[in-house]
């Protein structure tokens, strides 16, 4: 089989005709001698003759295959087949090695990693190749920048390339590095194209493969080799994930940490320790038994006896994967909480006020509504407006950016609320439900609605009570809202007739809570009630920012992100890596707000973020999850992937490079062409010089006889 990588130079094969041309055209040309007699013209044999024709014949035939073979050879004729290995000279080859170096070739067998035998497999196919071919490095991590940008032409350079390497924490993505490398042999006009994937085939890895996925390499000849690289009897436990029941957390009381522990290897566990550090003391520890594919819940139980950022991590004992045994967690405990209570008096927040008091790290300011000034939200962590009737254009909009840039708000109705008003300024700009009419009378005291379902689920209900809710003396209702809809909201609780009590609403980085009823004891006797103060208190915590803060856990990859409370931050700011290395950041604007981010997230362990020698913030980066589940992809369905045709399965037993070459059958032949060429040049040169010589004699007959 023929092909041509340089087509366009095969329009000039229109030259070939020029031979034949000059042929027909001095043909027609007759030369007069003068003779005296035809007696010398005798003496030309008709045999000298006739061979003088067929000289012309022959030098027109070899001048025009000269021309043909000069084109060709120009147009880099190729050829694919039982022949090709015998002729020509062998095609340049394009290739991209794809190194799988994800969290799960950290694997180890016989004392060394897996991806130690991805480097000894690549030195084996030095002598596959060529100077002159077209190398390429790709990694199998997302996002990961190549192994080394454009192509290197000799293969010293890809292993310089690749013993700098090291291996990531990141998932694998085996279908997009595929895609990536036939995007780099779709630009290469090299005869050869091939794929070097060299990987344990973790089934992970394959998840995001499209359902029309055998179409990746329909449209470019290229042979892909695949090289497993795997371990047989694995012994492997995971930590694949890290849980907190509660998301509000309070200094002196106990919080409840579940670590799901899982066992990805092939074989049975049992006696392994698992051990518990806070703040680098160990705190706790048990035993953990599993059997291969098991997965198990450990709890620990955590009494947290300071304030701020407290980091930690979970640790099991050494297996074939160390990568995957421990386990980093942050989480923060709240020093004090701002809180702002804004009436239309003070009867409005004095029993709010009163509530908040029994809990020692939430500090209450009262305002009333008419004494706002500006900027009195900042650095507050939450504002409950109760029963305000509406705020200034001016204090309305500092009330929303406050809310955007993070802040928590609670909203309760009362007697001074007009409805219309309030769904103008309030639930209009922050996306709320509408309000549509008061139901009820609190004058009437003989009717009311009690406290009917409540989800448990939310962080502010969760573990509230230590008896059934339903003997819980329940408060009355007298008045409350109804509402036109509430699907803009997460209904927490309803009242007994199914309206909506306590809902829920995102609005930009801050959230919202919406108390259906008056606070105040106008609307309901809930101040009474035992459940107040804790429902109060679990709210403003829960608003404050602490779950917020808790949310510091982090994959290999992932962006860092934060926002920076006082302008005094912004000094020296530094982020610290688990290698202990710095890293100067400067901070953006985004929302009126500093921030921060950091891309750099390239291996698991705690992230600090300093001024000066002040800890800021804190992540917790760990492995993804799915990289601990060493399942292999079976080789019959990769197959299926990249099409059954282009997968050449390499035998590890046997010499890489020599498996190679006997499935590389491109030859270039422009050699072999241009070889021709001179030999027909000489040729040409001969019969051309003997042709002159004889149309010399003949003349200087026909002179001799005139």
């Amino acid at each position: 089989m023929f092909s041509f990588l340089n087509t366009s130079i095969l329009t000039g094969l229109l030259a070939v005709s020029i031979p034949l041309l000059i042929h027909l055209l001095t043909r027609k040309k007759v030369k007069k001698i003068d003779f005296s007699t035809l007696y010398f013209l005798k003496e030309l044999k008709t045999q000298k003759i006739r061979r003088l024709k067929i000289r012309q014949i022959l030098l027109m035939i070899i001048r025009t295959i000269i021309v043909l073979f000069l084109i060709l050879g120009f147009a880099r004729p190729t050829m694919k087949g039982a022949m090709a290995p015998t002729m020509g000279e062998k095609a340049k080859t394009a290739a991209v090695f794809i190194v799988d170096n994800s969290m799960s070739m950290q694997t180890m067998v016989m004392g060394r990693q897996l991806f130690d035998s991805v480097q000894d497999h690549i030195y084996q196919l030095a002598t596959a190749f060529q100077t002159g071919d077209e190398l390429y490095a790709i990694a199998v991590t997302p996002g990961a920048p190549d192994i080394y940008r454009g192509a290197r032409y000799q293969f010293k350079q890809l292993i310089d390339a690749l013993r700098k390497t090291d291996v990531s924490g990141q998932s694998t993505d085996i279908p997009a590095a595929l895609e990536k490398a036939r995007d780099i042999l779709l630009q290469s006009k090299n005869v050869n194209k091939e794929i070097f994937l060299l990987s344990d085939f973790q089934k992970s890895g394959f998840m995001t493969v499209p359902d029309d996925s055998t179409a990746v390499f329909q449209d470019i000849p290229v042979h892909v080799f695949a090289v497993p690289i795997r371990a047989d009897e694995l012994s492997n436990l995971a930590i694949t994930g890290l849980e907190f029941q509660n998301q509000i957390i309070e200094r002196g009381k106990v919080v409840e940490m579940d670590v799901i522990v899982a066992n990805t290897g092939r074989v049975n566990e049992s006696g392994k320790l698992l051990q518990l550090f806070i703040d680098g003391k160990r705190t706790a520890q048990t035993n953990v038994q599993l059997k291969a594919g098991e997965k198990q819940r450990v709890t620990f139980h955590i009494i947290p006896e300071q304030t701020g950022l407290i980091s930690g991590y979970v640790m099991l004992d050494d297996d074939d994967l160390l990568a995957d045994n421990r386990h980093y967690f942050v989480f923060y405990v709240p020093e004090k909480v701002d809180m702002l209570l804004v009436g239309e008096n003070s009867g409005d927040t004095h029993f709010l006020k009163i509530a908040t008091k029994v809990q020692p790290n939430i500090d209450a300011t009262e305002v009333q509504a008419d004494r706002l000034v500006s900027g009195i939200f900042n650095n507050r962590d939450v504002v409950i407006l109760a029963n305000v009737r509406q705020l200034s254009a001016a204090m309305q909009e500092e009330l929303i950016q406050f809310v955007q840039n993070g802040g928590g708000l609670i909203i309760s109705l009362g007697p001074n609320v007009d409805i219309e008003t309030y769904n103008k300024w309030l639930c209009k700009p922050f996306s709320l439900p509408y309000y549509v009419r008061v139901l009820g009378d609190d004058k009437k005291k003989d009717s009311y609605v009690s406290l009917g379902k409540l989800d448990f689920s939310h962080p502010v209900f969760k573990g509230m009570f230590n008896q059934k809710p339903e003997l819980l003396d329940s408060p009355r209702f007298f008045t409350i809202a109804e509402f036109a809809d509430v699907t803009s909201a997460r209904t927490i609780a309803r009242f007994s007739n199914r309206v909506p009590f306590l809902m829920e609403a995102k609005f930009a980085n801050g959230r919202i809570l919406v108390m259906n009823t008056a606070l105040n004891g106008y609307w309901s006797d809930i101040n009474l009630k035992a459940i107040f103060v804790p429902l109060l208190n679990r709210s403003v915590l829960y608003l404050s920012g602490a779950t917020e803060r808790m949310d510091r856990q982090r994959i290999v990859g992932d962006e860092l992100k934060t926002v920076l409370v006082s302008e005094t931050e912004l000094k020296d700011l530094r982020v610290i890596k688990p290698d202990r290395s710095e890293h100067r950041i400067r901070p953006g604007i985004q929302n009126s707000r500093y921030t921060i981010s950091f891309h750099d997230v390239n291996m698991a362990g705690m992230y600090l973020l300093q001024s000066g020698d002040t800890v800021l913030d804190m992540w917790a980066v760990n492995p993804e999850p799915g990289e601990s589940d060493l399942t292999q992809l079976e080789m019959n369905e990769f197959r299926q992937y990249a099409g059954e045709d282009r997968i050449i399965m390499l035998d590890e037993s046997k010499p890489l490079a020599d498996q190679i070459l006997s499935t590389r059958y491109g030859r270039e032949l422009w050699k072999v062409a241009i070889a021709i060429v001179l030999v027909l040049l000489i040729i040409e040169s001969l019969l051309a010089r003997e042709g002159r010589v004889q149309q010399s004699n003949v003349q200087l007959k026909s002179r001799e006889a005139a």
